[in-house]
């Protein structure tokens, strides 16, 4: 009796995991089909912070800051979608901190926004004449010997964690980022955001940077206990810096009217994120590509 008990518990645990083993192939089975299908029609939807199983972003030094993320409409740097991808992308504050934190999408009043990945093409001079090509349109470009060429996508979106409840006190919060392709195709990339607010070392100015495919973003942090006055500087020929520049206290730029320096005024404690993008998508870069001083005069 006892025998046969056994028997039956072995059988049972079999069955269990054969059902279990066939789930889970036929779903990575059904995935693989889908993204061939979707790429096949030269959809290609893609984030370096999201993915269709889910990705694991982890700041320990997480200061309250804006959190950052991209999204983009390529696979390479030579096969890219050709027409618009509409999506929707939400955040979502999950653990004890849900009950006294709002997550806000890109600086709007929700957790929910909607977009568009713009299919765009643009005239490249590849012959090395170094004539500027990047306004002729297509016949033209085509006639002159020059490349139409389809260009990426890309957009930098953010969430912010906002404090709802002044009585709590928020050291670590994890966020859910679910973006969804709504229009030509649909398909849903997620993001873990585990968030934690490190130690802070006074009388420092923390540097940081995270190099993605096609560009990258400088992080500063002022940990001193008052305003202070930053010089940045890197090469323009290599980082290209998208932001406002009017923003600042001053810029300079390089004998290609180029931004290659700029002069921040940083409150006590606050960070700052700056975008770069690559005039080579093949080349690595880290924090030693910038010359950051930190004792300026704030003025400009």
């Amino acid at each position: 009796m006892k025998n046969r008990k056994k028997i039956l518990i072995f059988i049972t645990l079999i069955v269990v995991f054969l059902l279990t083993y066939s789930l889970t192939y036929a779903k990575y089975i059904y995935n693989k089909a889908w993204e061939y299908y979707l790429s096949s029609n030269g959809f290609y939807f893609s984030s370096d912070h999201l993915s269709s199983n889910g990705v694991s972003n982890t700041n320990s030094l997480w200061q309250g800051e804006p959190v950052y993320f991209n999204i983009k409409n390529n696979k390479n740097s030579l096969v890219i979608t050709e027409y618009n991808i509409n999506y929707e992308v939400s955040c979502e504050v999950v653990g004890s901190a849900s009950s006294y934190t709002d997550c806000l999408m890109n600086g709007g009043v929700t957790n929910t926004m909607t977009g568009v990945l713009s299919a765009n093409q643009a005239c490249e001079n590849t012959t090395g004449d170094g004539v500027p090509v990047s306004s002729l349109a297509k016949k033209t470009c085509e006639l002159g010997g020059y490349t139409w060429k389809q260009q990426i996508a890309l957009q930098n979106l953010y969430f912010e964690v906002i404090l709802t409840d002044s009585q709590q006190e928020l050291s670590e919060v994890t966020v859910n980022v679910t973006m969804k392709s709504i229009s030509p195709y649909k398909t849903t990339l997620i993001g873990i955001f585990n968030l934690k607010k490190g130690y802070l070392n006074e009388d420092e100015i923390i540097k940081s940077y995270q190099d993605l495919d096609y560009s990258g973003r400088l992080t500063l942090t002022n940990g001193f206990a008052e305003t202070k006055c930053l010089e940045v500087n890197w090469d323009a020929d290599l980082l290209l810096l998208d932001a406002d520049f009017e923003s600042f206290v001053s810029y300079e730029t390089d004998n290609n009217d180029n931004v290659n320096a700029l002069v921040i005024s940083m409150a006590e404690h606050a960070s700052l994120n700056l975008l770069f993008y690559k005039r080579d998508f093949g080349a690595s870069y880290t924090i030693t590509e910038f010359i950051i001083i930190d004792s300026v005069n704030c003025t400009s």
